[in-house]
């Protein structure tokens, strides 16, 4: 999964502004779909294994300085309509 979008009301102050959004907007075609933010995405071990060598990486490990919360390393937010 990578992410493409286009922001107009972000926090560029800040590292990670997906964190404070409540809500977003996608529109397409005259129609739009809003969806609201109910929690925080843990991040699994899964993400971190190259699928060519099957070796981990250092992403997580990195992440769980600054992002580890009960726990769990958050890395995202899940949106719901």
């Amino acid at each position: 999964y990578q992410q493409d979008s286009v922001n107009e009301n972000y926090y560029p102050d800040r590292i990670h502004p997906e964190d404070f959004w409540v809500k977003i907007v996608i529109s397409c075609e005259g129609t739009d779909l809003e969806l609201s933010a109910i929690g925080k995405c843990a991040r699994c071990q899964m993400v971190d294994i190259d699928p060519t060598s099957g070796m981990k990486g250092n992403t997580l490990r990195a992440l769980a300085q600054y992002r580890r919360e009960r726990g769990k390393i958050n890395f995202g937010t899940f949106f719901a309509g």
